[in-house]
């Protein structure tokens, strides 16, 4: 049978943030039979919810155009809980379907975290101005970021939680060549993921350890790892101290089942304070204690875990055809590149991109969400043996050396993607990077509020 895979990659116009899709149609050509498949790699953006509103229902829109369908969403992966890569979740998954019920996804995959990390995000992003208290909607994802598991709880029908691992994928080659499936366009995508990550049929929630590869048909694999920095768990560690202090529980006597937030106001109109915002602990003996906002930021700094270093932890997603295809071909669309101060002419980028044929067996996209890149180091010897087409930059072009190493020019990739908005006031991206991956022949690409960026590949087997 011959089998043919249709790629549109999009990286969404949101400004500061990141918003990927990707959307896959695989044609069974003898047949006549269509099979779609999508996935999306964050959702989110700061400085305009309306801006992101926009892009979203774009979203839909290419979707039901390309692939007939508005009522789910096969895959989603959050890289990590800041609100730049996920506050466009509420609005992705808000719209109604035909049949009434708001818009699913089958399989969603984020990163597992201890209540007390949950709770130390929180923190900074509020200490960051990331979150403003005052805002009901940035409550509302501080209490995604606390209880993911109760947010997708009605939104997929498979929520995996990933654990950070040291192995990397070739340590765990086994694991991810099980069942790498037979081709067939019958199989359906929760069966075959399943399948592949050995889950019972009934369970709706799954922790499994970092690295797992995702699959479709048994011929599109995804990729995803999840390295942690070793100093969070201490972090957290010290901050536990501080607060069963402040509790008057001993340290091991009991752990903490669950964090969530309540508000002491009598009147809505009143200006919120820290003191009027409660933070309820539940603990594995059922009982419960509170704690002021205002208190708990005293702890975060006698714990002295405020740093401007938020990024503990990414998830770093790959995918690409397996099997290797007889033929692989890809092209991108002219008019949605953008260039750097004139240093890049799109005319060049197109021709070079037609007619080096090196690059033409391509098709590989690494996505790397806000990694730093001490973790990325940890897995750079299993990446560097890929080929990419198109990688998605660090921390949106940050020259910030904990994100920027010029050793992550190894990585074999022809476009740079650098999310970044134009209103952002970090110094985003940063112009040496900008000139660095020029100076190594290769063509960043900067995604912001008005340029996006859109790949096409076709893949035969």
């Amino acid at each position: 049978m011959k089998i043919q895979a249709n790629l549109l990659t999009t990286f969404h116009a949101v400004g500061q943030g990141l918003f990927c899709s990707n959307h896959i149609n695989f044609v069974a050509i003898d047949e006549k039979k269509l099979c779609p498949f999508s996935f999306v790699y964050d959702c989110g953006n700061r400085y305009s919810i309306e801006l992101l509103r926009e892009r979203i229902n774009q979203f839909w829109e290419l979707q039901e155009y390309l692939q007939g369908q508005t009522d789910h969403i096969d895959l989603f992966v959050l890289s990590h809980f800041h609100v730049d890569h996920y506050n466009g979740l509420k609005i992705l998954l808000s719209k109604k379907r035909k049949n009434g019920k708001n818009k699913k996804i089958k399989v969603v995959v984020i990163p597992y975290l201890e209540p007390l990390e949950s709770l130390t995000i929180v923190l900074e992003e509020i200490q960051a101005g990331n979150i403003d208290i005052s805002n009901e909607d940035a409550r509302s994802q501080i209490d995604f970021v606390l209880n993911p598991i109760d947010f997708f709880k009605n939104k997929a029908e498979l929520l995996i939680l990933l654990k950070s691992g040291k192995s990397n994928r070739n340590e765990s080659e086994d694991n991810l060549k099980v069942h790498r499936g037979d081709k067939s366009l019958d199989i359906e995508f929760l069966e075959e993921v399943r399948k592949n990550l050995k889950i019972e049929k009934n369970k709706t929630v799954e922790v499994c350890s970092s690295p797992i590869a995702i699959r479709r048909y048994g011929l599109w694999e995804i990729d995803l790892l999840y390295p942690k920095n070793e100093n969070l768990d201490k972090k957290v560690s010290d901050f536990k101290g501080f607060l069963f202090k402040f509790f008057k529980i001993e340290k091991g006597d009991l752990d903490i089942k669950k964090i969530y937030t309540a508000i002491e106001v009598e009147n809505k109109k009143v200006e919120m304070k820290d003191e009027n915002v409660k933070f309820i602990f539940e603990f594995s003996d059922s009982t419960l204690s509170s704690i002021s906002l205002k208190e708990l930021k005293g702890l975060l700094n006698k714990a002295k875990i405020c740093s401007s270093q938020r990024n503990d932890a990414s998830i770093i997603c790959w995918h690409f055809p397996i099997d290797n295809p007889k033929r692989e071909k890809s092209y991108i669309h002219p008019k949605h590149l953008s260039s750097f101060y004139g240093k890049l002419k799109i005319d060049s980028i197109v021709w070079r991109w037609m007619y080096q044929e090196n690059w033409l067996d391509r098709v590989a996209q690494l996505y790397t969400g806000d990694i730093p890149f001490k973790l990325l180091k940890e897995v750079m010897e299993d990446l560097t043996k890929e080929r990419f087409i198109l990688l998605q930059v660090p921390h949106h072009g940050s020259g910030d050396r904990n994100y920027w190493d010029p050793e992550i020019l190894d990585l074999e990739s022809y476009y740079w993607i650098i999310p970044a908005g134009v209103r952002n006031t970090y110094g985003h991206p940063s112009l040496e990077i900008v000139d660095s991956i020029l100076e190594k022949g290769k063509f960043p690409i900067w995604v912001n509020e008005t340029n996006n960026f859109q790949a096409q590949a076709i893949v035969e087997w």
